[in-house]
């Protein structure tokens, strides 16, 4: 009994209600009164017990790794933005910043929870790629340069009309037709259809394999952009725009590269007529003498060449193709801006 007294005396009591007390007790357990007036030691900050994060004390899952603190407690939303984040009394936000997590890189996105869906911009920007790149294949099959020539002219009281024409296409393959008619001068027509190399322009077939080679290498980054737009994500959509971009600038080489190389090729592989002609200029026309060929008297002879469908639909496709990556653009851009919840996933 006496050392009972002895250790209750050794313990400290509180002023208010005299009860005994511990000496590193800020507040009585009994009465709630102070104790004393010193500095109050900060409470323990909480761990998060999967990766040691510095967890937050008012929320119910880790910030880092998505676990739950604690179980049977009700979740608390995250605030999207942290412009509104409580700041200390300098002004500057107060942010909790836990140590690195223990788990391999990726491991913490893979926990966050399945990525966001596509957003409406998104998706908006993958259908208009996918318009640029149907009008990207539609011009594989269709002529990208026309030449047509016509004849006209009298022998021995009976006229007569030659007419030759050739459609150049990018997938190795030209046609070429010759008509003769109304004389029995004429020789018996002709049609060709089939390679660059079996019509002796196997120079301009290299030119237009380089073309639609750009040309699919169009479609398949478009493809690319497409499949990243609709999966979405913020690093999805990232790299659907970068893809984009890229697109863009192979469509436009090829018909470009056609432009400015075509009339060089062409000329390599003859002499040069002396006149205006495919030779000499990418588009134009030519009637007579213009067309550097020796007329005849009484003979008339025109001649016309220039761009067909598929070169022009090859600059038609850039449109969707920009617009869609704009509309990509604008969704990376939203979610740059967006909170730290939201760029975890």
């Amino acid at each position: 009994m006496e050392s009972s007294v002895r250790m209750a005396d050794a313990l400290p009591l509180c002023p208010q209600c005299q009860s005994t007390i511990h000496a590193d007790w800020p507040y009585c357990s009994h009465c709630g009164s102070r104790l004393w007036t010193g500095p109050i030691p900060p409470p323990p900050v909480p761990i998060c017990a999967h990766c040691g994060a510095q967890a937050d004390p008012t929320g119910s899952f880790c910030w880092w790794c998505g676990v739950p603190l604690a179980r049977g407690r009700e979740p608390v939303l995250p605030v999207k933005s942290i412009a509104g984040a409580a700041t200390v009394e300098g002004g500057a936000p107060s942010v909790a910043v836990g140590p690195a997590p223990r788990s391999s890189p990726g491991t913490a996105s893979r926990k966050a929870g399945p990525a966001r869906p596509a957003s409406r911009r998104s998706v908006v920007g993958g259908v208009l790629l996918l318009i640029g790149i149907a009008i990207l294949v539609t011009s594989l099959f269709v002529g990208w340069y026309a030449v047509s020539a016509t004849a006209f002219d009298d022998v021995g009281g009976s006229s007569f009309t030659a007419s030759a024409s050739a459609t150049l296409y990018p997938l190795n393959y030209l046609s070429e037709t010759f008509t003769c008619q109304g004389s029995s001068v004429c020789f018996a027509n002709s049609t060709y259809a089939g390679a660059y190399s079996q019509s002796s322009f196997t120079s301009l077939g290299t030119l237009y394999g380089v073309v639609a080679g750009l040309v699919v290498a169009g479609i398949a980054l478009g493809a690319g952009a497409v499949a990243f737009a609709f999966l979405g994500g913020y690093r999805r959509t990232l790299w659907a725009g970068r893809l984009a971009v890229l697109a863009v600038v192979v469509v436009v080489l090829a018909p470009t590269l056609l432009l400015v190389a075509q009339p060089a090729v062409l000329n390599a592989q003859g002499a040069p007529p002396g006149g205006t002609s495919p030779r000499s200029s990418f588009s134009g026309s030519c009637t007579g003498s213009q067309c550097g060929t020796d007329v005849a008297p009484g003979e008339t002879t025109s001649a016309s060449w220039g761009p067909s469908i598929g070169w022009y639909l090859g600059f038609v496709a850039v449109v969707p193709l920009l617009l869609g990556w704009l509309e990509i653009r604008s969704r990376r851009k939203r979610s740059a801006a967006a909170g730290v919840y939201q760029l975890a996933r």
